[in-house]
Formats: C-alpha cells, structure tokens, sequence
C-alpha cells in the first residue's frame, strides 16, 4: 500500500520560514493507490493555520473523507471550528470520553483548562457523524486501523500526574483513554501516527505490534518526549532500535534537544556502536552473574566443605576443587546449551519478539524441560524430577554451610535463629517470582564476594603449609 503524509502544521520553523509554526500538531494523510485516493486529516493544530499552511503547499482539503482527533487537547483541536466552516466533513473519529474536560495543573499549582472549546452539538450542527471508537482497534479504511486503549507495558512510562479530567466537578487524573493513534499498513509492516503520545510511546508501539502481529516499520508525529528524564529517553532509544524501527519523524511534543538526540542515536555509527556495546553487555553481565552462581567463585561457601577434608597435601583438594569448578561450569553448562540448541526448541527469533513487546521470555528450565521432552518418553517429568532434587540438594548443603557459620560467630545459641530464618526466607523464596529471584541472588552473591576477598587479602599471610 501506498501512503503520503503531508505534514501541515507542528512546532518548528521550516528552514525558509515560508510557513506558519504553532505548538500543535496537524497531518494529512493519502492513500494514494487507492482510485479515489482515500484522505484523512489527524488533527487540526492549535489555532487553524493548518490551512494556510495548505494552502501555500498547494495541498487541497476539499475532498477530505474523514478528520481523525488523537486526542482533546486544544493543541491538536484548536483548528476543528475553522476547518468545518470551509470545509465538508461526513465522518469525525475521537476516542471513548472525547468530550472530557481536559485540565492541567501548572507549576503554580494553578489549573488551567487546555481541552476542547467545541461540544459535540457544536459538531454535528456541521452534518459531521461523530464515531467514537469503544473497541480497543477499528479498521476504518482499508490498510488504516484506529488504536486506543493502550497497555501500560514499559516501566518507564508512567505518564504526568499533572494531566486531569473533570467528572461531577471532580478532578481525576488523566489516563488518556480517549487517545488514539493511527495504523497504516504498508508492504513491509506498519507505519504508526501519533498525536502526542501521552500512554508513552513505547506503550503505544507494543500494544500496536501485538495486535497486529506486525513489524513496526516507521513512527511519525508527537512522542511526548519533551517531558522524559536521560534514563527514560535512554530506555526509549534502546526500545526502539530493539524493534528494529526503520524510520522516525518525530516532531512537536518531543522536544528540541530530545530530537536531536534521537536523531543523532540513529545514525549508522551511532547504531552500529550501540547495537553492539548493549549485546556485549549483556552478554558480559549475564555471564559473569551465571558463573559466578554456578561456582561460587569468592564466596566463601566451598571453602567451608573444603575445609573438612584430612588429605596430607592441600594441593590435592586444591585439584579436587578446580575439578568441580571444571565440571560444572564448563561441561555441564555447555552440554545444556548444546542441548537446547540441537533440539530446536530455542527460537532466538521468537525471544527477540518477544522482548520487544514486552512478552516474558520463557525460562531456561522450561526450555530444558521441552528439550528433554522432545526426544525422551517422560522427559520434561525427569527433568522436573531432578530440579526438585537439585534444590532440595542445594537447600540441605547451603543449610549446613550457614549453620557452621552462625555457631562459628555465635556459639551454638546462634543455630536457633538461624534456622527459623533459613526457613522463612525459604518460604519467601517460593512466593516471588523466578525473575526477582534470580536478582537477588546475584545481588546478594556480589555482596557475598566482597567480605571473602577482603579477607583472602588480607589473610594470605596467615596460610601454612606443612614441611616436608
């Protein structure tokens, strides 16, 4: 399918000034192979001077089919009353509660009124049919689907707390139920259109993507950036190069130097550097944080069962410790990838979806268990079988190795305590999820480490060997 998007109105000045600049937003869209082209306008700027702009163009609005309104703020509705005076409009599409009192509380603490200054009688007074969409999506067009009622997905886009609506004299804050953002289907995927963004972005890019199952090809109009912190617009940067997003013409509520810094992020060096620098990252951390778990390097554990043994020559449990070492880290860890890969039940393809929408990844013992299943009768219940044995195993063995600590600090009145703590944070343990688990043990491994090496340093003097 074939678009055009003619930008008619937005904050910047052309590099001619030749036209009118606003705070405010204002877009045509045209479906161009379509015979008549299909013509919508999204939003109508502040002020109406989206039709001088027009006009200088040479773009005509005679022949519009549909006018779309992301949302009620008068920065995109400013412009309805002068384009219905000109011209005919049979269809107006808004969001569930368009018709809301729009409020926003400045500074000051004073609240100000930024929402429509029309009723829908005022509308329809025009012959315009107003379609309010209740539905969560609705194709209106031919390749052109309407969203609203977006997830909150991301973290970091919580919204501002400073945007309110009236009901019944109360005010409420804003969710922005009545935003909506336009979807066009082009060969490759799907080009978003924006108002201002305010469920966040990112929200509004996820959600898109997992209704429609599609690529994410370009974004195109306001972000609501303006407002975000340097880690949100980190986050939001990194988000979008995850998807792999083609193109971004991003403009009015994302912020000057906001723009040029998602502008600069996205050149080839910029991309080529930042892909690679976060995938080496990852890959370091996770690494460090599984090795560091599956060996107890520094932590001080081994070092307790270690020091039970009677051998004549420390060197010999010395070798018997670095066998351990060996075996579990290298052979058994690159068996179990080795495994997962030769059975094909890892997708990196599907995972790397799957991030992007913000669909939790399935974890690596599930992903063993299908592995083992596939080629085995029983295979996932054995696996399942001997995890629980493995824990069970490891709950007993740490158990013991805190139990000798806390009567080697205080004497044996100390085992008491520890135990109901042992339990109860073994209770705990089966309440959380696997994801905060897996945080907290590398967190408290690390924390782990540091007294252990300290003490290695300085106690290194202290270690004898026996003469021969």
């Amino acid at each position: 399918m074939e678009w055009k998007l003619t930008t008619l109105i937005e904050n910047h000045e052309d590099t001619e000034e030749k036209y009118v600049c606003e705070h405010g937003f204002s877009i045509l869209i045209e479906k161009m192979d379509s015979k008549p082209p299909i013509r919508l306008l999204m939003d109508t700027g502040q002020s109406g001077a989206f039709f001088d702009n027009a006009e200088k163009m040479g773009v005509s609005l005679d022949k519009l089919d549909t006018l779309l309104l992301s949302h009620a703020h008068y920065d995109h509705v400013g412009g309805v009353k002068r384009l219905l005076e000109n011209i005919p409009i049979e269809t107006m599409y808004v969001g569930k509660n368009f018709f809301q009192e729009k409020y926003h509380e400045k500074k000051d603490g004073t609240i100000k009124n930024i929402g429509i200054s029309f009723s829908r009688n005022d509308v329809e007074r025009y012959g315009v049919k107003i379609c309010e969409i209740e539905e969560d999506s609705r194709e209106i067009f031919p390749g052109i689907t309407i969203h609203r009622n977006f997830e909150r997905i991301t973290d970091y886009e919580q919204g501002n707390p400073h945007f309110f609506v009236k009901e019944k004299g109360v005010y409420k804050k804003d969710n922005f139920t009545d935003e909506i953002a336009a979807a066009l289907e082009i060969k490759d995927g799907i080009v978003v259109i924006t108002g201002c963004s305010h469920p966040g972005i990112m929200n509004i890019i996820y959600t898109i993507q997992k209704r429609s199952k599609k690529k994410i090809c370009g974004i195109v109009g306001g972000t609501h950036l303006v407002e975000a912190d340097e880690s949100r617009l980190k986050k939001t940067i990194a988000a979008l190069k995850e998807i792999n997003i083609e193109f971004i013409a991003v403009s009015h509520c994302t912020g000057d130097e906001n723009l040029e810094i998602i502008k600069n992020a996205f050149t080839l060096r910029a991309a080529c550097a930042g892909v690679g620098g976060y995938q080496l990252k990852t890959i370091i951390q996770t690494g460090i944080s599984r090795g560091v778990f599956s060996n107890e390097a520094g932590l001080g554990s081994s070092v307790i069962a270690h020091a039970q043994s009677d051998v004549e020559k420390p060197e010999i449990q010395g070798m018997w410790g670095i066998a351990e070492i060996f075996v579990d880290t290298i052979l058994v860890c690159t068996v179990t990838a080795l495994v997962l890969l030769v059975s094909g039940v890892y997708r990196p393809e599907i995972c790397i979806q799957n991030f992007s929408t913000g669909i939790e990844n399935i974890d690596g013992t599930t992903l063993m268990a299908r592995a083992f299943g596939s080629v085995i009768p029983f295979g996932e219940e054995l696996l399942v079988l001997s995890t629980v044995l493995f824990a069970l195993a490891t709950m007993i063995g740490w158990s013991c190795l805190g139990e000798r600590t806390a009567v080697y600090l205080a004497k044996e009145k100390g085992t008491k305590i520890y135990k109901w703590l042992y339990v109860a944070v073994a209770f705990l343990g089966c309440m959380l999820a696997p994801a905060m688990i897996w945080e907290l043990s590398d967190t408290l491994n690390g924390l782990m480490a540091i007294p252990n090496l300290l003490a290695l340093f300085l106690l290194r003097r202290e270690v004898q060997y026996p003469k021969k």
